[in-house]
């Protein structure tokens, strides 16, 4: 950076400080997540399409994103289902999928807009999928494909959201710019994720970000559902780059350099 990018970088931080009410030992790691979003594939504007159901009024944009747009150069261009049929990704770099209005929503995507999605990250585009969108990209169900892992069929978790740890990998650092090895969450009714056979026998890979460490009070026995199982993934398809979340970065305090990251990297090409 420039010295005028880090004066308005530092600024940027103080009103998000500001705006957000955050205490100012919790911007470390979001400052840490936004200098290595910076670096990471260059500062180039970043174009990010955000996927808007039908019948929501307003734009699908976690809002804790917002702040870090400017300062991390992120563009965003709301997607429609009419665009993705019409394949409108010539200035989009990577797609998010968030929740609609709630964790309870679901994407029924029809089959146009299925194919459309899946040529652009196999052709390189970049995919961040969280909670729900975490759902649409797996190879389960009614999802995409994009993540060689399906939905585990939990019984006996709560309902709402929770508060969970995370135990970080060595990814972290390289995709969330986050240094820490515990980290407290937000989950609140995301997959609870596992391998999926017929994934696993194509010879797809996945790698795992963070994974649940503690959840208390998840489960309704003794037993916690979510113990060791992923929390955020990443894996490849075709020439682009996926990284899924269970937990909800937007809504965790701490966290918010989360996302600028995670974009960054899901919009670098693999090949």
């Amino acid at each position: 950076m420039d010295e005028a990018e880090k004066i308005a970088f530092v600024v940027a931080l103080i009103i998000f400080h500001i705006v957000m009410n955050t205490p100012l030992q919790n911007l470390r790691s979001a400052g840490l997540a936004c200098c290595a979003a910076l670096a990471v594939c260059g500062a180039a504007e970043l174009n990010v399409g955000v996927y808007q159901p039908s019948g929501v009024a307003a734009a699908v944009l976690p809002e804790l994103l917002k702040p870090w747009a400017l300062a991390a150069g992120i563009r965003v261009t709301p997607l429609r289902p009419e665009d993705l049929r019409a394949s409108k990704f010539q200035n989009i770099d990577v797609v998010v999928v968030a929740d609609a209005d709630s964790h309870t929503a679901a994407f029924n995507l029809d089959g146009a807009e299925r194919k459309a999605l899946t040529d652009f990250v196999h052709g390189g585009g970049g995919f961040v999928g969280i909670c729900a969108g975490c759902v649409l990209a797996l190879d389960s169900g009614t999802g995409l494909g994009l993540l060689p892992l399906k939905a585990a069929n939990i019984y006996g978790l709560k309902k709402g959201a929770l508060p969970v740890k995370l135990q970080m990998t060595r990814l972290t650092q390289t995709i969330l710019g986050d240094d820490r090895r515990f980290v407290e969450a937000t989950f609140d009714g995301g997959p609870v994720l596992e391998p999926n056979k017929k994934a696993a026998k194509q010879a797809r890979r996945f790698d795992q970000v963070g994974l649940f460490w503690e959840a208390n009070g998840a489960g309704t026995g003794k037993k916690n559902p979510l113990a060791f199982t992923p929390a955020i993934v990443t894996s490849e398809f075709g020439s682009g780059r996926v990284i899924g979340f269970c937990i909800h970065p937007e809504r965790t305090v701490g966290l918010e350099g989360w996302l600028p990251s995670a974009l960054r990297w899901a919009a670098c090409k693999t090949r």
